[in-house]
C-alpha cells in the first residue's frame, strides 16, 4: 500500500511542477494537495487527516505560497523541495511532534535542494518543553530563508546542513538548556544574519556552529542570556548588528577559525575583550586568529552585584577595544550603553542598571543657585550660615564652619538694609533658628542684622578687621566647636578663590580652617601667625604654587614649629584633581561636585555641598578646554552622581561630557 501511495505521489509531483510551469493562472489548494505535489512520507489520506481545511496553497509558477492556521499539531510534515522550487511559509502552525523516530522531534523536516521562506506574519511555535520541541531540520542543500515572522522552540528552531539567512523576524528558544536556537553542525552549513533577532534563553546558545560552518552577522541581532551568541563555527565575522551574551562569551570557537570583527557592536559581561577564560568578550581556545578593527565595538561590562547606578556619559566598569567607545545612557525610558566607533554608532539596552544624568544645580543669578544647592542636602537644618555673594573668601572659609554646623551656606548681596526675600525665605522654609552672619557690615549690613533678630532668629557674627582677621576668627569659633585642636590647617592664597575652593570639601570633612595669607606678601599675617602659634596645630598644608604661596609663608610656619607639605598643580584645575588625590579617603568616592573655575559666585555654596556628600570639588574651565587632570581623576572613580554648579553658561554640557568621556 505504501508502495503504491509513493508511486501516485512521484506521478502527481511531476504533474504538479508541469502545471507550476504551464499554467496561466495560479492554482489553490488545500496542504493536502500541496503534499501529494512536492512530497512528503505520510499517505495523502493521513496528511488530510491532519492538516485537511487547515493550510492552504496558492501555486504560481516554482512558488508556493503556504497560508492559514494549525494549531496542537502532533505529526512531523515532512516536505521534499526540489531544486529550484521555493516554498513560501505564511501559516500559523504549532504544536510537538508526537513521533518517536529521531526524525519525528520536528514539525517540519525538510530536504530537495529548494528553498524554504519564512515571511511576515507567519508562525511556527513548539507548544511544550522537551526534546520534540525543535521546528525546522534542513538536510542536504535545502535553503531557509527567515525573512519575518516568528520560530519559537524549547530545544532547537533550525537544526541545519545547509545554508540559513536571517533578514527579519525571531527565532528563539525558551528553554535555558536547549541545543541552541541555529544548530548549523554539517558541513554545507552556514548562517548569515543581516536583520531580524535570533535569541537563546538561560544557559542555551542562540547560534552552534562546528569546525565546517561559517556565521556572518551584517545586521540584526544575535544574544544569549547567559550562553553563548556565537559558539564554535568553522569562521565567525560581524561586520554590522548586535552580537551579546550575559554571563557567557559572545563569540567563542574550539576550532582554529578565524574570527573577524569589523563592525557592529559585540558584548558580554566580563573584563577583557579577548582571552581564553570566561571574563572575554570573545574566545578561542585551539589557535584561531581573533581580529578587531574597521568600526567594530567590542565592549566588555564588569558587572558588580545588584543593581549599579553610573554617571550619564561615563565608562565606569566598562572596557572597550582601540578605537570604540561605550558610555552608559539612556534612549528614551531604556536604559543601557551609547557605543561608537566612526560612524557606526548605537544604543545597546541593558535592564537593571540607572545611569544618572549629571545634576546641575543653578538658579538665575548667584544667590538663586544657592538657594538651589542648599535644596538638595538640605530638607531642614537649625543653624544657617549667611554670607556675602560680592566675593570669596568669607564664604570659603565658612565652609568648613557651615559643615560643622550641618548648616547650608546663603548669600546676599548684603549692603541692602534688607533680606533678598528668596533668602528670607529660604531660611524660613528649613526652620532654621539661628543664622551666622560671616564678615562684618561693609560685608553684610547691619540692616540685614537687625532684619534677622526681629523676625526672630538668634543671630551672631563672625568677622574681622578684612578677610585674614576674619579667617581667623571662623577657625576660633570652629575650635570652640570641636573642643579641641585641629589635625593641621590649611593655607590659602586669600587674593584669589580656585585653590581654597577646592580645598573645602577636605578642609570640612577634616574639620580644619583655612587661613588666608596674600600672595604678595612674605610670610603670614600677625593675625593668622598668632592663631597658627596657639591652635595647639603642628602641620600645615599649603594649597597652590609657590606662585600664589611663597615659600617664605613656609618659613615662617616652620619658626613657629609647623611642619608643612605642599599641595598644588600646573594650574586651578590640576590642583583641585591633586586635593582629590591626596584626600582619596575622606571621600566616598561614588559621587563629585563639578564646578568652573573661572569665576566664583555658582561655587561658593558648594563646599558644605561636597562635604555633606563626601565628594571633591573638582574645577574645570567651565566654557573651554578639557583639563586633562580632573578627567584622569573622572575616570577613576566609580561614580553614581555628579552634581554641576551653575547653568550652561557657566559650565557647558560639552565640557561636562568632554570630562567624562
Amino acid at each position: 500500500m505504501k508502495t503504491k501511495t509513493g508511486r501516485i505521489i512521484s506521478i502527481l509531483l511531476a504533474l504538479a511542477v508541469m502545471l507550476g510551469l504551464f499554467a496561466a493562472m495560479p492554482l489553490t489548494a488545500h496542504a493536502a494537495d500541496l503534499g501529494t505535489s512536492i512530497g512528503n512520507s505520510y499517505s495523502v489520506s493521513a496528511l488530510e487527516t491532519a492538516i485537511q481545511n487547515s493550510l492552504n496553497a496558492l501555486n504560481s509558477g516554482d512558488t508556493f505560497t503556504i497560508s492559514g492556521s494549525k494549531t496542537n499539531v502532533d505529526k512531523t510534515m515532512k516536505l521534499t523541495i526540489p531544486s529550484g522550487i521555493k516554498l513560501i511559509w505564511k501559516a500559523d502552525y504549532s504544536g510537538v511532534s508526537t513521533d518517536s523516530s529521531t526524525d519525528g522531534w520536528y514539525l517540519l523536516m525538510l530536504s530537495g535542494g529548494g528553498t524554504f521562506e519564512m515571511v511576515e506574519g507567519s508562525i511556527i511555535h513548539a507548544s511544550t518543553e522537551g526534546s520534540h520541541s525543535r521546528l525546522l531540520c534542513a538536510g542536504d542543500a535545502t535553503t531557509i530563508n527567515v525573512k519575518g515572522g516568528s520560530l519559537k522552540a524549547y530545544n532547537c528552531a533550525i537544526w541545519t546542513n545547509a545554508p540559513v539567512n536571517v533578514s527579519g523576524g525571531t527565532i528563539s528558544v525558551e528553554n535555558g538548556t536547549a541545543n541552541g536556537a541555529i544548530l548549523a553542525t554539517g558541513s554545507n552549513a552556514s548562517v548569515k544574519v543581516s536583520g531580524g533577532t535570533v535569541e537563546a534563553a538561560g544557559d542555551s546558545n542562540a547560534i552552534v556552529g562546528n569546525a565546517s560552518s561559517s556565521v556572518t552577522v551584517s545586521g540584526g541581532t544575535v544574544s544569549s542570556e547567559s550562553g553563548r551568541a556565537i559558539n564554535n563555527a568553522g569562521t565567525i565575522t560581524v561586520s554590522g548588528g548586535t552580537v551579546s551574551s550575559k554571563t557567557g562569551y559572545a563569540l567563542s570557537s574550539t576550532s582554529s577559525g578565524a574570527i573577524t570583527v569589523n563592525g557592529g557592536f559585540v558584548f558580554s559581561y566580563g573584563t577583557s575583550i579577548t582571552g581564553s577564560d570566561n571574563a572575554s568578550v570573545i574566545r578561542s581556545t585551539s589557535g584561531g586568529t581573533i581580529s578587531i578593527g574597521g568600526t567594530a565595538v567590542v565592549c566588555a561590562w564588569d558587572k558588580p552585584s545588584g543593581t549599579p547606578t553610573y554617571v550619564a556619559g561615563k565608562s565606569t566598569d566598562l572596557t572597550v577595544n582601540s578605537g570604540g567607545s561605550a558610555k552608559w545612557g539612556s534612549s528614551g525610558p531604556q536604559n543601557g550603553i551609547h557605543y561608537a566607533n566612526g560612524a557606526n554608532t548605537g544604543f545597546f539596552q541593558i535592564s537593571g542598571v540607572k545611569p544618572n544624568p549629571p545634576i546641575r544645580l543653578a538658579g538665575d543669578d548667584r544667590y538663586q543657585t544657592a538657594i538651589e544647592i542648599s535644596k538638595k542636602s538640605w530638607t531642614s537644618a537649625v543653624n544657617v550660615v549667611l554670607t556675602s555673594g560680592k566675593n570669596f573668601p568669607d564664604a570659603l572659609a565658612g565652609g568648613p564652619l557651615a559643615h560643622m554646623l550641618s548648616a547650608p551656606i546663603l548669600l546676599t548681596g548684603g549692603t541692602a538694609a534688607a533680606l533678598e526675600p528668596a533668602v528670607l525665605s529660604r531660611i524660613s522654609q528649613l526652620g532654621a533658628t539661628c543664622v551666622y552672619i560671616l564678615g562684618g557690615e561693609s560685608a553684610i549690613s547691619a540692616g540685614i542684622f537687625n532684619q534677622l533678630q526681629t523676625a526672630g532668629y538668634t543671630v551672631q557674627r563672625i568677622y574681622g578687621a578684612d578677610r585674614y582677621e576674619t579667617s581667623v576668627a571662623i577657625a576660633q569659633k570652629m575650635d570652640q566647636i570641636r573642643g579641641s585642636a585641629p589635625e593641621f590647617v590649611f593655607v590659602a592664597d586669600g587674593t584669589n578663590y580656585p585653590d581654597a575652593l577646592a580645598a573645602t570639601p577636605v578642609a570640612a570633612l577634616k574639620k580644619v580652617p583655612i587661613l588666608f595669607t596674600p600672595k604678595d606678601r612674605d610670610g603670614l599675617r600677625a593675625a593668622s601667625a598668632e592663631y597658627a602659634k596657639n591652635c595647639g596645630a603642628n602641620k600645615a598644608v599649603i594649597v597652590g604654587g609657590t606662585g600664589v604661596v611663597k615659600p617664605d609663608v613656609v618659613t615662617a610656619l616652620t619658626g613657629l614649629g609647623f611642619t608643612s607639605e605642599r599641595v598644588s598643580g600646573a594650574d586651578r584645575y590640576e590642583t583641585s584633581a591633586e586635593i582629590y588625590k591626596k584626600y582619596t579617603s575622606v571621600f566616598e568616592g561614588n559621587k563629585a561636585v563639578m564646578a568652573t573655575g573661572l569665576n566664583f559666585p555658582d561655587a561658593l555654596a558648594g563646599g558644605p555641598l561636597g562635604a555633606k556628600l563626601k565628594a571633591p570639588l573638582l574645577l574645570v574651565n567651565g566654557t573651554g578646554a578639557t583639563s586633562a587632570p580632573v578627567k584622569a581623576v573622572i575616570a577613576g572613580m566609580p561614580l553614581q552622581e555628579l552634581y554641576i554648579l551653575g547653568g550652561t553658561s557657566v559650565v557647558t554640557d560639552a565640557v561636562v561630557n568632554n570630562h567624562l568621556g
